[in-house]
């Protein structure tokens, strides 16, 4: 791909470059915003209705017949799509191709097993998690459990997050705005995007379980690291929860404790690669200096965006279905307008 951030002689190279800087954050929208219209389409006929004969609330959205293709649609086709069309991006080059070492898979690993933890205590420190947990899951049996852990935690909430928020929106803003800037953009996309869910649960789940991923991702450029991570803590919290219904306290509390001694056994082997991961973060906020003013900008407007476009999504479609016109055809004069100044510059030259 081409390097965003460098000098130009050519006024339409410097053109091109701003209308591009500008397309590659309404490109994530525009995206957000189908996904978005496909699920509420299809949820307005009935394809909601369809469900596989699965538990719970969480399940139900999960696995019905119009949020998988919504899914598969809007967060992997699409994405897939426009940047193969935009800039020749293949399957391999939403972060499937490099391989992660194995160090950065064990930092992964232990990362999903304090994230893993953290969920256990939180049900020990606030009692309302288990009420707020009971509304969202519906874990009655060792199978529900295991469609859980085997599904929602690897499948529908790792793969398809790490896809879209890492693969593709992360990957895609960094190279535009810079490593510092395009992973926050990239990370509050992901929060803003779930706080139907509650502030309370963004800010003590989504905000260290974004960011750790985010990191691991930055660092590599791998997705197998925060694949292991996302999936791996969820994995871990669905276990917990389910012991917690489905057993005696003493179960629940061994189960806390045994992650507790993991966690603490495999600090020493860990400290280099954490303080790694820790100087990373420090450069990613120190980064944030350049720009401010302009980055802080596009951040405002991608937040108001999608809050925008979720109410709209789920009070009135109609009006949703015009915004997301609207978005992609602004869209596509941009991208017309990057051809334009690239062919000037080629005729120039």
């Amino acid at each position: 791909m081409r390097e965003r951030f460098r000098t130009l002689p050519l006024d339409a190279d410097l053109t091109a470059l701003r209308l591009e800087h500008f397309t590659a954050m309404l490109e994530t929208i525009l995206l957000f915003a189908v996904f978005y219209l496909i699920q509420q389409w299809l949820a307005a006929r009935g394809w909601f209705e369809r469900a596989l004969a699965l538990p719970g609330t969480l399940g139900t959205i999960t696995t019905h017949l119009g949020w998988i293709v919504a899914a598969l649609v809007g967060l992997f086709a699409l994405p897939l799509f426009i940047r193969w069309i935009s800039d020749g991006w293949k399957l391999t080059d939403f972060g499937f191709s490099r391989k992660a070492g194995r160090r950065d898979l064990a930092l992964a690993a232990y990362l999903g097993m304090v994230m893993g933890l953290w969920f256990a205590l939180g049900f020990w420190l606030r009692s309302a998690a288990v009420v707020d947990a009971r509304s969202m899951l519906a874990i009655r049996t060792w199978w529900d459990a295991l469609f859980y852990v085997g599904y929602v935690a690897l499948i529908a909430s790792a793969l398809r997050n790490e896809f879209f928020f890492r693969g593709y929106v992360q990957r895609l803003l960094t190279g535009e705005y810079g490593t510092s800037w395009g992973t926050l953009l990239a990370l509050l996309f992901f929060w803003v995007s779930f706080v139907w869910i509650g502030w309370i649960h963004v800010l003590t789940l989504l905000v260290p379980l974004g960011l750790g991923s985010a990191l691991l991702f930055n660092h590599r450029g791998s997705l197998f690291g925060p694949l292991l991570f996302h999936g791996l803590a969820f994995a871990l919290g669905f276990t917990g929860y389910a012991l917690l219904e489905l057993t005696p306290p003493l179960g629940y509390a061994l189960y806390t404790a045994a992650l507790a001694l993991i966690v603490l056994l495999y600090l020493p082997r860990m400290r280099v690669p954490l303080l790694l991961l820790v100087r990373d973060l420090k450069a990613l906020v120190l980064g944030l200096g350049s720009n401010p003013l302009r980055n802080g900008l596009i951040a405002v407007t991608m937040v108001l965006a999608v809050r925008v476009l979720w109410l709209t999504a789920h009070h009135n479609l109609q009006i949703h279905a015009i915004f997301t016109l609207v978005f992609a055809l602004v869209f596509i004069a941009c991208k017309l307008g990057v051809r334009f100044f690239d062919l000037r510059r080629v005729l120039e030259s």
